[in-house]
């Protein structure tokens, strides 16, 4: 994320009727570095759907189980 340190946590905003961010993991090292405006592929519910990330987080919602999400390829 821009000038910030790296965050623990990743804000993303679903493309499902969902009337809230949801919280992920980064993805792994080695994958390219997340910024907000990205468009990103997230789990959901069984299947793979794809968000944008609003900001990074210090930290997650309580009781909430994460998952990575993945960098999705723009052409």
């Amino acid at each position: 994320m821009t000038d910030d340190p790296v965050k623990n946590y990743l804000e993303v905003a679903v493309s499902a009727p969902i009337n809230r961010s949801l919280t992920y993991l980064p993805p792994a090292d080695g994958e390219p570095q997340i910024m907000p405006g990205m468009r990103v592929l997230v789990p959901l519910g069984g299947r793979k759907i794809t968000g944008y990330v609003l900001a990074g987080a210090d930290a997650a919602p309580a009781g909430q189980r994460l998952k990575k999400i993945r960098v999705e390829n723009i052409l």
